[in-house]
């Protein structure tokens, strides 16, 4: 009898009915992003009417910054995960096409385990918000292998391999350099944070307004970010890169 969830289901229903009108068989694929402000119980009753007009097997929810804001994990994670209907494990580093050498793999290596290990789990997948993907490939490759791991990896022995695989060659030089970028722009640090693209562009919203207070830039007119390494080790990294490619 609640009218939120009366209204919730009503405007679901009318949206998937669109879809069957032109595809009878259409699975509807739902970006969730719009729900990140909904965190509070309050909002339950809302989001249960919102997924009851979805029948079985006509759904999949796209949990798209669960490096950041996990949605699944709203009201206790598993009684709540989407109740039920299937769901993507996704990450959207490089929003608005931001480019960078960073990215959390620490994130990467047990936010998709945990979600995979909860209890009646309806997870589908891992995916990637495809926003400015032509960077950053060690990042994305890790991600999406994860869909086939049932614990964490050592990463750092994974980004030497992988390197090691980029060069198509044994190399103790590109197997130190890569070591450093795992301990550098891909360790697990707390000023590691979402990339927001608001935060190299701040005249597009109110500095630290809604949902976006907390964003890399919010309290910065230059969208600098927070360094949690030392940049000359990248120096060190690339070096030693070079040395390994120009020695055939």
């Amino acid at each position: 009898d609640d009218p939120s969830y009366k209204a919730a289901s009503a405007h679901s229903a009318a949206a998937f009915a669109g879809l069957t009108r032109t595809d009878p068989k259409a699975v509807w694929v739902y970006q969730t992003w719009i729900w990140r402000g909904m965190s509070s119980s309050k909002n339950i009753p809302y989001l249960q009417g919102w997924l009851s007009s979805i029948p079985p097997g006509r759904g999949l929810m796209l949990d798209q910054t669960a490096e950041w804001t996990p949605i699944w994990k709203f009201f206790g994670g598993s009684g709540w995960s989407f109740y039920g209907m299937p769901w993507v494990w996704c990450t959207m580093s490089a929003m608005g096409g931001n480019l960078g050498l960073f990215g959390d793999f620490g994130v990467l290596n047990t936010g998709p385990v945990e979600a995979m290990n909860i209890p009646n789990n309806s997870i589908a997948g891992v995916g990637i918000d495809p926003e400015g993907i032509d960077n950053n490939p060690a990042y994305y490759s890790f991600l999406l292998e994860t869909a086939w791991r049932s614990k964490p990896v050592n990463t750092t022995a994974w980004l030497q391999h992988w390197g090691l695989q980029r060069c198509g060659k044994k190399s103790e030089k590109v197997a130190q350099a890569w070591s450093i970028l795992a301990n550098t722009v891909y360790a697990d640090a707390s000023a590691q944070v979402y990339e927001h693209h608001m935060g190299y562009c701040p005249t597009t919203m109110p500095e630290g307004s809604g949902w976006d207070k907390n964003r890399v830039g919010a309290k910065s007119k230059t969208g600098q970010r927070t360094l949690w390494y030392e940049p000359s080790d990248l120096h060190v990294a690339w070096g030693l890169l070079i040395e390994a490619a120009s020695a055939g």
